[in-house]
């Protein structure tokens, strides 16, 4: 399962495109990757994305996994992710400041023990909602720099809320408290 993600993480830096190339490329070519710790797409999620809108909207895909001695079992997902940052402030020669960033995923989780339809064996309306899919939303900062190259490299941190802890929360506000609710996001960000 190792390798498999150090694959992973290699194809998503394998996108990253030398200097020479320049900035007029195919629309389904990355110009991002990011590697994301935590924040209800996996432990460890590397994957690669594309912004517009000068940077303001980025669409990523990451691939998630989760290691047994963390999860009980090895679980690996994929995660679409939005997010919008509408300030890009410069914050020194060439540092730059997103304060303020919101994001939605939607993580679909593979394995057996996770389905869109209820299986046959439970009765009907045992799970009120299909366990493979989750959406959350996120709110967060990040700060870069341009560095190696690159026009940004940097961290980001991130509140996460999925869709099923929010509901429980607001059905029943005294049985769980923030800690129950919110997980914490942190990655590293490369845009060329």
């Amino acid at each position: 399962m190792r390798a498999f993600a150090a694959m992973c993480l290699a194809a998503a830096l394998s996108a990253i495109p030398s200097s020479a190339e320049g900035r007029d490329r195919h629309w389904a070519v990355p110009d991002q990757a990011k590697l994301q710790l935590a924040g209800n797409v996996g432990f460890l999620s590397p994957g690669v994305g594309w912004s517009w809108l000068g940077r303001r909207l980025e669409g990523d895909l990451l691939f998630g996994w989760v290691p047994p001695p963390i999860g009980g079992d090895s679980i690996l997902s994929f995660t679409g992710k939005l997010t919008f940052a509408p300030w890009r402030l410069r914050a020194g020669r060439d540092w730059f400041l997103r304060p303020l960033t919101s994001a939605v995923q939607l993580t679909y989780t593979l394995g057996d023990e996770y389905f869109l339809r209820l299986p046959e064996h439970y009765p009907h309306g045992y799970y009120s909602a299909a366990t493979a899919v989750r959406v959350a939303v996120a709110l967060g900062a990040s700060v870069g720099r341009r560095q190696w190259g690159l026009d940004e490299v940097g961290v980001y941190a991130e509140v996460v809320a999925l869709d099923a802890m929010l509901a429980f929360w607001f059905a029943n506000p005294q049985a769980l408290g923030p800690t129950d609710v919110l997980s914490l996001a942190v990655g590293v960000r490369a845009a060329f």
